[in-house]
């Protein structure tokens, strides 16, 4: 062991966690045949991963959310047992996954947050947004790539048009191929980026923080939106009294953002020479002109949270009949759930939509404490340190997964787990620093 542990040195963690960062962000999830669970990258070398954090163990001061994470894989474990289904490979990936996450956030931990950012967080924000744009443009065939290797399927191929094959407003998919898990993903830079506590204001840090923005209100999201929304009110409540400018910059450049992207969209919507899949020749004239003048007086996709449509829409009345289907289902189980039961939704084509929900079914009441607790341990470490940066990023990005979830699954989606790992193991790296510093 000795000789496998001089082998990872600071360097070697560094590229490592940039493998991790960058593969999550960039590469497609690996599927090799039907039937057979999917990987990335960063699974072929999560065992090499797991040796690093073992023989590092030892630099970690706190552990109590490493005991949470491991609290809640066994938890899981034990919901497998109770519904007897020992033989079922597919439920074991759900321990899998969150034994990744603590490796993630181990792997993090050993990782200086500030050097991090500077050479690999920055420049993969770059090229993220050239590619997110070269997409919503669909410049050099781009979509067509997204579709073959990135599994969006009719995402991309129907991108742009409504139901009648009709240009209407974008929303931005990127690499995750799912505008709602693309905008959180430019979420999480936006708060790396966003101006912290006491330290005074760095244009470059500001123009980061305005593109990220922008880019999360070009993927027209309404939870997103909402969940931006509360994340605003979490930073400026703690300095409301004595950083009014800061909080005033910040309102303000994201209010200048979503009226350029709504700009943006609306140019994108009236430009598109887009031939409608039903032509107008062969419509009668009057139903043309009609549809027409329906496009033109349509709202934006985010201006309906703005005048009450959202709650109408379809894909909030398609939630609720999904909510009250599972809801039903808990019932029958509500202390330890259904157990992981991947097939139940495979074979049904559904999609919980909300991960309280999916965690109430799979695991019942108690594993619905277990999961809320890792929220409330981050939240209840870092609210008191808030001045300190990587305390409010892990904070305020706890605070988008905990609104995010209400109708979307972001904590146990693969790249969105990884991204809230490297927060929270920033924010222990900080406080390892500090302590060391102080002893």
């Amino acid at each position: 062991m000795k000789g496998i542990s001089s082998l990872v040195n600071t360097k070697t963690i560094n590229i490592l966690a940039g493998i991790v960062f960058l593969t999550v962000l960039f590469l497609p999830f690996i599927k090799l045949k039907p039937g057979i669970p999917g990987f990335e990258v960063v699974d072929i070398i999560i065992v090499i991963l797991g040796i690093v954090v073992w023989i590092n163990r030892k630099a970690y001061q706190s552990k109590r959310l490493f005991y949470i994470i491991l609290g809640y894989a066994f938890y899981v474990l034990i919901t497998i047992f109770v519904n007897s289904r020992f033989f079922e490979v597919r439920d074991y990936f759900e321990i899998y996954k969150l034994l990744k996450f603590l490796i993630i956030i181990g792997l993090f931990t050993l990782i200086n947050g500030k050097k991090f950012i500077k050479k690999w967080i920055k420049p993969a924000f770059v090229v993220l947004v050239i590619f997110n744009m070269i997409h919503y443009y669909d410049l050099f065939y781009f979509n067509d790539l997204l579709e073959n290797y990135y599994q969006a399927g009719k995402r991309v191929s129907e991108f742009g048009l409504d139901s009648m094959g009709h240009p209407t407003d974008k929303r931005l998919l990127g690499f995750l191929c799912n505008p709602n898990y693309n905008a959180i993903t430019f979420m999480f830079f936006s708060i790396i980026f966003i101006p912290k506590y006491g330290e005074r204001l760095k244009i470059r840090e500001l123009i980061f923080f305005s593109i990220a923005i922008l880019m999360v209100f070009l993927c027209q999201s309404r939870t997103e939106l909402v969940a931006l929304a509360v994340t605003l009110v979490a930073y400026m409540v703690p300095i409301i009294r004595k950083e009014l400018k800061k909080i005033l910059l910040v309102l303000g450049v994201s209010a200048g953002c979503f009226v350029l992207s709504s700009a943006i969209i609306e140019a994108s919507v009236f430009s598109d020479d887009s031939e409608p899949i039903v032509q107008n020749g062969d419509m009668d004239s009057e139903v043309s002109d009609s549809l027409e003048n329906a496009e033109l007086n349509q709202p934006l996709y985010l201006e309906t949270l703005f005048d009450g449509s959202a709650i109408k829409s379809n894909s909030l009345q398609q939630r609720i009949v999904i909510w009250s289907l599972l809801w039903e289902m808990i019932k029958d189980k509500p202390v330890f759930g259904h157990g992981p039961n991947k097939e139940f939704f495979y074979d049904n084509k559904l999609y919980a939509e909300s991960d309280y929900m999916l965690v109430l079914w799979r695991y019942g009441f108690i594993g619905l404490l277990i999961h809320l607790l890792i929220f409330s341990y981050v939240i209840y470490a870092t609210v008191r340190k808030l001045n300190q940066p990587f305390a409010l990023i892990a904070f305020l990005y706890t605070i988008v997964l905990i609104m995010s979830s209400l109708a979307n699954n972001p904590f146990f989606h693969q790249t969105l787990m990884v991204l809230y790992g490297i927060v929270i193991g920033f924010y222990l790296n900080s406080m390892n620093v500090k302590n060391k510093s102080e002893t």
